[in-house]
């Protein structure tokens, strides 16, 4: 009963007090190097507006098309079926729910 049991952590370890500093840093400077960020410094000094948490620059795809990632989520069985029809008609299952949801959400207005 007097044995020490280990303690163990699970999932990463919190970065030092100086990483966790620098880090905030390098956000703040690029904050400021960009456009919005230099507009947002110049008035009063201020910080600029948080960002989101989503990448503000969309991915752009081969084609051309800009898009923002999402996370949707679906019952085990709905998902199941959307991966075996994309799989079946060799496309990408966000290219079957945008396709889908465009479809509903033209009715819908």
């Amino acid at each position: 009963m007097g044995k020490n049991i280990p303690k163990v952590t699970i999932g990463r370890k919190p970065a030092p007090p100086e990483t966790a500093v620098r880090a905030l840093e390098k956000r703040q400077e690029a904050r400021q190097a960009s456009p919005a960020g230099e507009l947002a410094s110049s008035q009063a000094g201020e910080l600029p507006a948080r960002r989101s948490a989503t990448k503000a620059d969309p991915y752009v795809r081969k084609d051309g098309t800009a898009t923002r990632g999402t996370t949707v989520y679906l019952p085990i069985d709905l998902a199941d079926r959307l991966r075996r029809f994309a799989f079946g008609r060799d496309r990408k299952q966000s290219d079957v729910v945008a396709a889908a949801l465009e479809q509903y959400l033209e009715g819908e207005v």
